[in-house]
């Protein structure tokens, strides 16, 4: 049996392992290893390599087992097992209802879960390297790929429905480029507690102010419309699930996530969910919605009164709107055309798909004759 990450013993979470172990540091040896002896007795002795690209590093870790397995009188296989957990974190994902209490979960319903945790991994660890607002898709960089290939499944958990999945902190070669100064798996744990947080408390504000801007705020947290579709489908297929996630931290590992914590999301804010993953994929709609911006085009049919006119809402990153009006309203709109300097104001429906933005049912236009600065 071999230790599944070698890399774990060149670092100092190894270090304060041993600490806690017992063992005393005796010497060191300026980039090449560290020489600890063991508390209770001096006759064991461990060669720990600060290097993984030593020829022999293989060799030191199997020593090291060995040292470990004879001084605590356990198997070799116990202290892999040992070492295997601690240089690991857990994402533990629970799911609460009455048809899942006894461990089992219905088979639809559970081949679900692991896509949709698969989904929500994804947008942590794509994130990381690039928020954005929308699903990801395309190919993953290196480093993600990297990442999911050491994710391994934990056993399952009875009581609810529990799924664990173990993110090695540190993988065989180190290669993560300049994402984050931490190890990358810890990032991403770090960063999927986070967006769910952050994405929890702004349902809480959403319910009591209506704003869908709250959630445009919290995209840099890592926010967006694939961690919203993994939520939507870890609730179930009848959205009627509790969605428990946590991560379980290595008791060694440094302590960057702080204490063990846990996101609870309860049925009822799926809809809310809901309404905002439409919204980060720019498919959803506002009413009483206020647009003011210059007009920039104007469309008119020979036997049309009325019109379609082009907006452009610079307070948008210059999204541009397309308004159907009546002969009242588009005749103002002409004489916002004509004087650049002057912005346009309406009020109605704002209806917005991936490919095109529109407002409806105009209630008021005007309009503003400050200038545009």
């Amino acid at each position: 049996m071999k230790l599944y990450n070698e890399r774990f013993i060149t670092t100092d979470d190894f270090s304060k392992y041993l600490i806690l172990k017992g063992w005393v540091l005796f010497t060191k040896l300026p980039q090449i290893a560290n020489v600890w002896r063991y508390g209770k007795n001096n006759d064991y002795e461990i060669l720990q390599p600060i290097n993984a690209n030593l020829k022999d590093f293989s060799n030191r870790v199997n020593d090291i087992v060995n040292a470990l397995s004879e001084s605590e009188n356990k198997s070799k296989a116990e202290i892999i097992k040992e070492l295997t957990n601690i240089s690991n974190d857990i994402i533990s994902l629970r799911v609460i209802h009455d048809d899942v209490a006894n461990g089992e979960i219905p088979f639809a319903d559970g081949v679900q879960l692991f896509s949709k945790a698969k989904e929500l991994m994804l947008s942590a660890a794509r994130s990381v390297v690039n928020p954005q607002r929308g699903r990801y898709s395309g190919k993953n960089p290196e480093v993600v790929e990297r990442f999911f290939s050491s994710l391994k499944l934990g056993q399952t958990e009875v009581g609810s429905f529990v799924l664990n999945l173990v993110a090695p902190i540190y993988w065989e070669e180190e290669s993560q480029e300049d994402y984050c100064k931490v190890p990358f798996s810890r990032t991403v744990t770090e960063r999927l507690m986070y967006s769910v947080e952050k994405l929890n408390d702004a349902v809480d504000k959403y319910k009591e102010r209506g704003d869908l801007k709250i959630f445009e705020a919290i995209i840099k947290d890592g926010v967006n419309a694939t961690l919203c579709s993994a939520i939507i489908g870890l609730s179930g297929l009848n959205k009627s699930r509790v969605v428990e996630v946590r991560v379980l931290k290595s008791l060694i590992a440094e302590d960057t996530i702080g204490e063990n914590k846990k996101v609870t999301i309860t049925p009822e804010k799926i809809k809310y969910i809901e309404e905002a993953e439409r919204f980060y994929s720019n498919d959803y709609t506002i009413k009483n919605y206020n647009l003011v911006g210059p007009v920039i085009r104007l469309n008119r049919d020979i036997n049309s009164l009325g019109g379609v006119v082009t907006i452009v809402e610079s307070s948008e990153n210059n999204r541009k709107v397309t308004v159907e009006l009546d002969e009242e309203h588009y005749n103002e709109a002409i004489k916002a055309h004509e004087n650049k300097y002057e912005n346009a104001r309406l009020v109605g429906v704002l209806i917005v798909t991936p490919k095109k933005t529109r407002l409806v049912e105009v209630s008021d236009f005007h309009i503003l004759h400050n200038p545009i600065k």
